[in-house]
């Protein structure tokens, strides 16, 4: 097999549809609900880790700023898709009552349906959600990825208006896989503050991950990155091996005309590699960033609440947050900063070699 030059690739992207691009990699846009008509739709493609059918038993939600009566009940689950409109119809079809107590603030939900509902991945899905059982003054925040302006598919929807958000809906089948709306993502925090210097506890600070293919890769990229300062410096590091027996790849200090610094977090940084390297499926690899002086460094963290959720999103559950003082490295599979590779050729999937010939009286086979 051969390794094919490509234009520049980022993995992985977590985040929603701009992914690492814009505002910190995962900030939140809620659609708020104020009256028993007000619907928030989150619609798309939905998308099975496995790629296959299942059905679906759960749905999951992240709430912002919530304040309800406890009769109130706030529904959510599936809608049929408005026949002009990429949002819902209007007309549950299969879904949860939540009470008061189910749907506490700036937390994740669940809906466990009612009536389960069987779904091919690239099924084009709404899910939505509605205070049925509405008090005076009642009020929901349902929670999505932010986008620059109102996407068109996949679309977040409140009543008809289309919203600057992409989907952050997690969809649990009832074997146990997981999946998303494809174009979007599920995090339940964000946070473009986790701030460190060389005097923290743990100064260097990462991810650890692997790729699904060969592939090379020419630089590393960041998001929601800025130093505290212009007099800050720091070290960036890609390791093979780095669960086990860190091995390091390639270390790179920065130089000015390479960085920002002492201006807002809310951009994405490429850093190019002085060498190449080849990277191959199965092997975890590490990018750390290491602050060199006692001026903070900031990157995006995302949140994901279970680690087991990763195995919707890219980058699987192999995606997860390392930091060390020294020695091995400390693992929080529930977390991601938001640092990656470029990927800078990809193994074209051709054999090489020629046809299978027979060596003749000595047996066996050679190709």
């Amino acid at each position: 097999m051969a390794l094919v030059r490509t234009s520049p690739i980022l993995y992985p992207i977590r985040g929603g549809h701009a992914g690492a691009v814009n505002n910190n990699g995962g900030s939140f846009s809620s659609a708020v609900l104020t009256t028993s008509t007000d619907m928030a739709h989150q619609t798309g493609r939905a998308r099975w880790s496995d790629g296959g059918t299942h059905t679906c038993s759960k749905v999951h939600l992240v709430t912002g700023a919530v304040s309800i009566g406890p009769a109130s009940i706030v529904r959510v689950g599936f809608q049929g898709i408005h026949a002009t409109s990429p949002r819902g119809d209007g007309t549950f079809t299969n879904f949860d009552d939540l009470t008061q107590a189910e749907v506490p603030a700036n937390s994740k939900i669940l809906a466990t349906l009612g009536a389960t509902k069987s779904i091919v991945s690239g099924d084009l899905v709404c899910v939505s959600a509605q205070i049925v059982n509405f008090t005076a003054a009642d009020s929901v925040s349902i929670r999505a990825a932010l986008f620059p302006t109102a996407a068109q598919m996949p679309t977040v929807f409140l009543n008809a208006t289309g919203q600057g958000a992409v989907p952050n809906v997690l969809l649990e089948a009832n074997d146990g896989t997981f999946g998303i709306i494809e174009g979007g993502d599920f995090f339940v925090g964000t946070d473009d503050g986790p701030n460190w210097d060389s005097g923290s506890g743990t100064p260097e600070r990462g991810v650890s991950l692997r790729v699904p293919f060969k592939c090379k890769v020419n630089g590393i990229w960041a998001a929601g990155f800025r130093l505290a300062t212009t007099t800050g410096a720091l070290t960036v590091r890609a390791y093979s091996d780095v669960l086990t027996t860190p091995t390091t790849l390639v270390t790179v200090s920065p130089t000015w005309n390479e960085m920002c610094a002492a201006v807002s977090s809310h951009r994405f940084w490429m850093l190019p590699l002085p060498v190449e390297q080849t990277l191959l499926p199965s092997i975890d690899y590490g990018i750390t960033i290491q602050p060199t002086t006692s001026i903070n460094v900031y990157v995006t963290e995302l949140n994901h609440h279970t680690a087991g959720y990763g195995a919707a999103l890219v980058g699987e559950t192999t995606y997860k947050r390392i930091s060390r003082a020294s020695g091995a490295f400390t693992v929080d599979a529930t977390k991601t900063l938001q640092l990656g590779f470029v990927i800078s050729a990809l193994d074209d999937g051709t054999a090489s070699g020629g046809l299978m010939t027979h060596p003749g009286m000595s047996g066996g086979m050679r190709g």
